[in-house]
């Protein structure tokens, strides 16, 4: 069995930025929390209830900044070795989540999403849906999907990705899973 291997990456359109906003958000995080370090010491020793409004402002920052921080600086890394698709999330340059594994030999169809194939699966409630791009639906690259049976759930995955990828599983399953509308 001949053995192959593809791997590419996608980041962010506004990288620079995003980075900005990542160590923006590391800095006040760590002011937060000195401050509300400083207003449980102080509260403990004085009892003013005006500290504890000053804790609670500082917790509320907290939990806001920990589900964006999730957003931020996002990457996702699409790997093909030897029939098998990986999607992997990786966050804030760091920490790598699974997506989604799936053989090429479940899919069904490929094509991209400005077409009426994508549009028509979109719509259909029963299928998963999994927007792998960091940049969402509407980036100014171009987006492929992946329309798979995946352990008997129907899966559509929106890929940003090159045609290399595409052309890897295709090269598994074979050209008729290319939609008609593909050009």
């Amino acid at each position: 069995m001949r053995e192959e291997f593809y791997e590419t990456s996608v980041g962010p359109e506004r990288l620079r930025s995003q980075k900005v906003f990542y160590i923006l958000y590391k800095v006040l995080f760590a002011i937060a929390l000195i401050i509300f370090i400083g207003a449980v010491y102080f509260w403990l020793l004085t009892a003013d209830t005006g500290f504890v409004i000053i804790m609670a402002f500082c917790l509320l920052f907290g939990a806001i900044s920990f589900v964006l921080k999730r957003r931020l600086y996002l990457f996702y890394d699409y790997t093909y070795i030897s029939g098998e698709v990986r999607v992997i999330k990786v966050i804030n340059g760091r920490v790598r989540r699974r997506v989604i594994v799936f053989d090429a030999k479940d899919v069904k169809q490929v094509g991209k999403t400005t077409s009426e194939s994508f549009k028509k699966l979109a719509d259909t409630k029963s299928i998963r849906k999994i927007v792998a791009t960091p940049n969402g639906l509407n980036a100014s690259a171009q987006l492929y999907y992946v329309y798979a049976v995946i352990n008997g759930q129907e899966t559509l995955i929106v890929l940003e990705c090159e045609e290399k990828l595409l052309a890897f599983i295709v090269s598994t399953r074979g050209k008729d899973i290319i939609e008609k509308d593909y050009k």
